[in-house]
């Protein structure tokens, strides 16, 4: 039996689920922009943790809504503005470690790559796994298993 295409796979799932991740917390992903891409890996980090993807979606929805959209955005808020918007969205038990972790990668953004994702991919050549090298080699992944794993697997 031939394996089912990529595109098949994802109508499968869009048709059992309804909508994408980005669909639900408004990121329109494919603009291929910094802002997108930024809330995108925020969301991402987010779900990394062990906690539910209902709590991840409400924390992610949270940041947005502080207009924490951009890596300078988030980083101009303090640790204490980023602990209480997570807890309030229920990322209780992950508040201030991600709190941390949200504020380093910002500076970590706006360092290495002018708060701008794309660098990050032209850095990698536009190759997945240069570009999963060079996310993995940043301190973005140091302090979140979930991203080290999901890169190692």
């Amino acid at each position: 039996m031939a394996k089912p295409s990529h595109d098949a796979v994802l109508a499968a799932l869009l048709e059992r689920h309804g909508r994408t991740y980005c669909d639900e917390l408004g990121i329109d992903i494919e603009k291929g922009t910094p802002s997108p891409l930024f809330r995108w890996l925020c969301a991402s980090l987010l779900f990394s943790a062990r906690i539910s993807a209902e709590l991840a979606v409400q924390a992610a929805a949270a940041l947005a809504e502080q207009g924490w959209t951009t890596p300078q955005k988030l980083a101009d808020a303090t640790w204490k503005e980023r602990v209480r918007t997570l807890n309030a969205s229920g990322y209780a038990r992950f508040d201030e470690r991600t709190a941390t972790m949200l504020g380093e990668t910002c500076e970590i953004l706006l360092d290495r790559y002018k708060g701008d994702l794309r660098r990050l991919r032209e850095e990698a050549e536009r190759d997945l796994p240069r570009l999963v090298t060079a996310l993995v080699r940043t301190e973005l992944a140091d302090d979140y298993d979930g991203v080290r794993e999901a890169a190692a697997g």
